[in-house]
């Protein structure tokens, strides 16, 4: 993009875990405070060739859960919205991230959860 240039898109997926951690999952909390790196040095480092990088931090999607977890956790109890999310959420979001108008986007970390993220937990 930058030999090109002509400027572009680029938006790396993750999961809310580049904000919060979860028990036992130190591995994936690492990386993905390392793709939240990657997504703000990347747009610093980027935007004088009007490439513009972005991340999409998902919450729970009904791809990634085995199917018997939809039963157990319920539709409304992983979120205000009282949804568990869809692929083509994401989509949506990309979609919006990579569209020329939005060369003014860089840097931001866009939270698809359905308000999970928004939710204080109580014991």
């Amino acid at each position: 993009m930058v030999a090109g240039g002509e400027g572009g898109r680029v938006v790396l997926a993750g999961s809310l875990n580049a904000l919060d951690s979860q028990r036992g999952a130190v591995d994936h909390d690492v990386a993905q405070a390392g793709l939240r790196g990657l997504v703000k040095t990347a747009a610093v480092d980027l935007a004088p060739h009007r490439i513009a990088v972005n991340g999409i931090l998902a919450g729970p999607l009904r791809s990634q859960l085995p199917a018997d977890r939809y039963d157990a956790v319920g539709e409304g109890a992983l979120n205000p919205a009282g949804l568990i999310g869809e692929p083509a959420d994401i989509s949506r979001a990309a979609l919006w991230l990579v569209d020329p108008e939005n060369g003014f986007v860089t840097g931001s970390l866009v939270v698809v959860d359905g308000g999970q993220s928004a939710l204080l937990p109580l014991p």
